[in-house]
């Protein structure tokens, strides 16, 4: 066995740039319940950021190894663990700690990946496609024909989103918040969506029309994009890219808006272990079968993680960061 690895840590919070750490450490001895991973891949979510900037402080205690999602090989077995085996790629998950290139996880926080999906593909399996799947589906449950609104589209749940709701024949209008950004999506999913600048989208008076709304802004757009759903209407609310809660008001003037707020953390904290194993499963079948997909902006090693902020604000960047571990 390796004895040495490097892992990232955070011992004060902040910029990723400006807190992140490398330090090497020697590889500890497999628990009786526990598996040592190999890592492959991780990618860098906004909730990575989030936690490493201290919004959470309540309940992220220092220091503290980033990375809430990310793949790798098992590399060896606890003497009570039976349902792994080594070779097996798996995602530790309900904790952090996937930037460092071996991670130490129980065996009840591990889910199998399937086999067909490239590594780069399980690593992004996780977040933004069960979180789509889990509002799509069960949440908004959109049905065939119904219009559906999606701001913040171009990003890659939007897509997941938009992608979702094509396969079961939704009528979908995307919102870009630029000019490329909905050149982007036009080229993507071409006529199969109706695509507008979110601002030309709000200067004009729209009529109650739609059936649901995926909203990752939050704040005053939120709540001006909300009186386009119609009576009964849903608002399914899963970020906060402006940084400003929706306003009370709004219930005030549309009582029959239906608010949802989601956050899969609290699924995957509760749900049984054979739920989330399906839920993964689903996710790869529909990576497998081309239904729902991630772009890769870059991948960088993970000794180049104090860049990987300065990739995520690429004003030309189109995809995911993924450390390669």
């Amino acid at each position: 066995m390796q004895n040495m690895y490097t892992c990232s840590i955070i011992h004060q919070f902040g910029k990723l740039e400006d807190v992140i750490e490398l330090e090497t450490r020697e590889l500890s001895i497999c628990g009786p319940n526990d598996l040592v991973i190999r890592m492959e891949y991780a990618p860098i979510n906004p909730s990575d950021l989030i936690t490493i900037s201290g919004a959470y402080r309540g309940r992220t205690q220092l220091p503290f190894l980033p990375g809430f999602e990310g793949v790798g090989i098992v590399h060896q077995v606890g003497d009570n663990v039976s349902q792994f085996k080594i070779g097996e790629r798996v995602m530790p998950i309900r904790q952090s700690g996937t930037w460092q290139q071996y991670q130490i996880a129980s065996s009840e926080n591990c889910f199998k990946m399937d086999d067909r999906l490239s590594a780069q593909d399980a690593a992004m399996s996780y977040i933004n496609p069960m979180t789509a799947i889990k509002m799509v589906v069960e949440i908004a449950e959109v049905k065939k024909a119904d219009k559906v609104l999606v701001n913040a589209a171009n990003s890659e749940i939007g897509h997941i989103i938009i992608e979702l709701c094509l396969k079961i024949g939704a009528d979908i209008t995307a919102l870009a918040r630029s000019d490329r950004s909905a050149n982007e999506l036009s080229q993507k999913f071409g006529d199969q969506v109706t695509v507008q600048n979110q601002d030309r989208f709000l200067s004009v008076k729209n009529v109650q029309n739609y059936n649901a709304m995926f909203d990752a802004i939050g704040g005053p757009v939120a709540e001006e994009l909300a009186l386009s759903l119609k009576n009964n209407g849903m608002i399914v609310h899963y970020g906060l890219l402006s940084g400003v809660p929706i306003s009370p008001k709004l219930n005030e003037q549309r009582p029959d808006i239906q608010l949802k707020l989601y956050w899969l953390r609290n699924w995957v904290h509760n749900a049984p272990y054979e739920d989330v194993q399906k839920m993964f499963d689903k996710s790869a079948g529909l990576i497998l079968d081309g239904t729902i997909s991630t772009r890769v902006f870059k991948t960088l090693p993970l000794e180049h993680i104090k860049h990987a902020e300065k990739a995520l604000n690429d004003p030309n960047r189109s995809g995911k960061v993924l450390l390669k571990l």
